[in-house]
C-alpha cells in the first residue's frame, strides 16, 4: 500500500474521502458526486453505530453485486491500514523523540560532572529573548522620515 494513501485524519469526513479513494484503489469507480452523497447519507445517523455507517457508505457506494459483496472486506482492510499508519506515525515520534531526548541527556549530564571534576567553570552562553527599543532603532532604516519627522527627533535626542 502506498504510504500516501493512508494518513492520519482529525475528521470523519476526510476519512470517507480517504475512504473512497482506497476502495477507487480496488475497483470501485466513485465520483466526487457520490463521496458528497456518502457525506450526506452519514449526517443523518447515530454517531455511535459503526453498523449503520458501514451501510449507509455500503449502499452508497457500492453499484453492482461484487462491490456489495467485498465493501466489508474492503472497509476492514482500510480500518486495519489506518490504525496501522496511525500507530506507527505516533510510535515513530515518541522513538524519535525518546531517542534523541535520551542522547541529549546523556551528554549533558557527561559534560556537567566533566567540567565539575575538573573544577572548570562553564563557559557555555545562554540565548534569552528579549525586547530593546534601542535595536529596534539601529535597524530602523530613516531615510523615509520626512524633513519636519527628522527635526522633530533631533530635538527629542538633544533633550
Amino acid at each position: 500500500m502506498p504510504s500516501n494513501l493512508i494518513q492520519h485524519q482529525t475528521s470523519i469526513s476526510g476519512n470517507v474521502v480517504m475512504l473512497c479513494r482506497f476502495l477507487r484503489k480496488k475497483s470501485f469507480s466513485i465520483s466526487p458526486a457520490e463521496e458528497a452523497d456518502a457525506l450526506q447519507a452519514i449526517s443523518f445517523l447515530p454517531i455511535n453505530s459503526e453498523n449503520y455507517f458501514r451501510e449507509a457508505l455500503k449502499a452508497v457506494l457500492s453499484k453492482n453485486a461484487f462491490q456489495r459483496t467485498n465493501f466489508d472486506e474492503y472497509y476492514s482492510e482500510f480500518k486495519y491500514e489506518l490504525a496501522k499508519a496511525t500507530d506507527s506515525k505516533i510510535k515513530d515520534k515518541l522513538e524519535k523523540k525518546d531517542k534523541k531526548s535520551e542522547a541529549q541527556k546523556k551528554d549533558a549530564q557527561f559534560e556537567s560532572l566533566k567540567n565539575w571534576l575538573n573544577l572548570s567553570a562553564s563557559d557555555e552562553e545562554k540565548e534569552i529573548a528579549s525586547y530593546s527599543d534601542i535595536e529596534l532603532l539601529a535597524r530602523k532604516d530613516f531615510s523615509d522620515l520626512s524633513q519636519e519627522e527628522m527635526q522633530l527627533m533631533m530635538r527629542l535626542l538633544k533633550k
